[in-house]
């Protein structure tokens, strides 16, 4: 609900007025309506366009591709010199164009030869990387097996709640599922979004090459000294041979766990690796947990 509808109604949520009167109504970078949950926490703003927001999902797509010497300073400057709505437009950043005035050419080239050289994604990928709401770890689940954003909007719209429910195999005899509609109304709502900006990626087909679901402990052995590190090589090592999709959390469906310490390496002890071996030794998976430089042989075999 909008803090004005709470501040018209405070007595009947047993607060006083003094607290009520410190809460902000209006978002202090675009001014929109703030919104705050029924529990009275997530202060938020109402503006999906929020100045605010586009820069912390920019920053997020580029955390999660590691393009280092974009900062939050320069993507503010970013955001004003182009009049950014979508985040999803540092992919039609091109060679030879600024960031902004006030971010150097040097600055400018090594962030924008970073982006153009991680432009290939499966759709799944693309839709994640976008960072919209409530679809960071559920993008791989409904686009899955698409290569066509066309044909993978065709059948949401046309199997709309339900076929959000199905993707994520969420079964409540009947009932609607509150995920699944927060999902659908998040896919409505930045359909353009993701239409607008596909034409500058590369969406990949895979056309029949092998596929591998992949878990990274928080160290993965040498010579990465960061995931991301690891990710980047393996993507570009062996693109024309084997996608490997590197996901965030473990499960019983996945193929491999990468784990430094599976070598007898010194590592933490993290609970992917504890809930990977449980599952092992009670013979209800056999997922082989292997260090970097042992799944980099497996691949090569492959």
């Amino acid at each position: 609900m909008f803090v004005e509808d709470l501040k018209s109604n405070y007595i009947g949520y047993g607060l006083p007025k003094k607290f009520i009167d410190c809460i902000p109504e209006y978002c202090e970078s675009c001014g929109s309506p703030l919104e705050i949950g029924e529990s009275l926490t997530g202060l938020h703003c109402s503006n999906p366009r929020c100045v605010d927001k586009i820069a912390k999902r920019i920053e997020m797509i580029c955390q999660d591709l590691d393009i280092m010497y974009f900062g939050e300073s320069a993507i503010r400057k970013f955001i004003d010199y182009y009049g950014i709505t979508n985040p999803l437009a540092i992919f039609a950043l091109e060679e030879g164009m600024d960031l902004s005035d006030d971010v150097s050419p040097i600055v400018s080239e090594k962030v924008i030869s970073q982006i153009l050289n991680k432009k290939d994604f499966l759709l799944w990928e693309y839709v994640m990387y976008a960072n919209l709401p409530y679809l960071k770890t559920n993008a791989r689940k409904i686009f899955q097996g698409y290569s066509s954003l066309e044909e993978a909007y065709i059948d949401i719209e046309d199997g709309g709640v339900e076929f959000i429910q199905n993707s994520l195999g969420i079964y409540n005899d009947g009932e609607v599922s509150i995920q699944a509609i927060k999902i659908y109304n998040t896919l409505m709502e930045y359909k353009e979004d993701l239409f607008d900006c596909i034409p500058n990626v590369n969406i990949v087909d895979l056309d029949g090459v092998k596929e591998i679901n992949v878990v990274c402990s928080d160290e993965v052995g040498t010579p990465f000294k960061k995931k991301s590190e690891f990710y980047a090589y393996i993507k570009n090592e062996f693109k024309d041979k084997v996608h490997v999709n590197f996901l965030s959390s473990v499960s019983k469906s996945i193929d491999y766990l990468v784990w430094k310490g599976a070598d007898g390496s010194p590592a933490r002890y993290t609970s992917k690796v504890k809930s990977v071996e449980s599952w092992n030794s009670s013979g209800k998976t056999d997922i082989p947990i292997l260090t970097a430089k042992q799944l980099i042989h497996v691949l090569e075999e492959m």
